[in-house]
């Protein structure tokens, strides 16, 4: 359907900004944007190299091992993403590759990636096992992060606050739209087409 060309443009497509203070320089330059690139910390407020550092489950991480995580952690969201378009798609088609039409489109995943991004993140910083010293007391409590990643609705079930989660799906949606549009059906009358 794709091949690994496609997987490894999509995951040199967003990088990440380096963070101030004793974390500056822990960027390997290949995972850095540059001042005009895109970054993940770009998609959402709540997606630090910071809380990722101080949730993943090391605690004695080295740059190097925490460089190969955030690796993994793009890998994870480009491979969610292609997953969510075109494997559990009805209108795709497993015979076709699919490469051609991702190159062209690429910039229309990055939404969707960022925003795979800032799933990771927070269910990174909700499951964490971690306690040290050095983990941020966040004044984001548990269920603020929570609500953040659900969403809310009211008593009568209506939607108060949209989550990630469904902000993910709805960007998903929005790509399959570009790539699979629909195909409008002219009416035809005795085999003649009548627009």
């Amino acid at each position: 359907m794709y091949t690994s060309d496609s997987i490894n443009l999509l995951v040199r497509r967003i990088k990440w900004r380096a963070p101030f203070g004793e974390l500056a320089t822990i960027l390997e330059s290949d995972l850095q944007a540059k001042e005009n690139e895109k970054a993940y910390q770009d998609g959402h407020e709540l997606v630090t190299l910071e809380d990722i550092f101080y949730s993943q489950p090391i605690p004695e991480i080295t740059k190097v091992e925490f460089n190969l995580y955030l690796r993994r952690m793009v890998l994870k969201a480009v491979n969610r993403v292609l997953e969510d378009v075109f494997d559990s798609n009805l209108k795709a088609d497993y015979s076709k590759k699919y490469d051609d039409m991702i190159t062209k489109y690429q910039s229309g995943f990055d939404k969707s990636l960022m925003l795979a991004m800032a799933v990771q993140v927070l269910q990174l910083s909700v499951t964490t096992q971690r306690v040290n010293i050095n983990a941020r007391q966040k004044e984001k409590s548990y269920q603020k992060l929570k609500i953040e990643l659900e969403g809310t609705k009211n008593d009568n079930g209506k939607v108060t606050s949209v989550g990630l989660k469904y902000q993910y799906l709805q960007s998903v949606k929005a790509l399959k739209a570009i790539l699979f549009p629909k195909v409008l059906l002219k009416p035809k009358i005795n085999g003649v087409d009548r627009w």
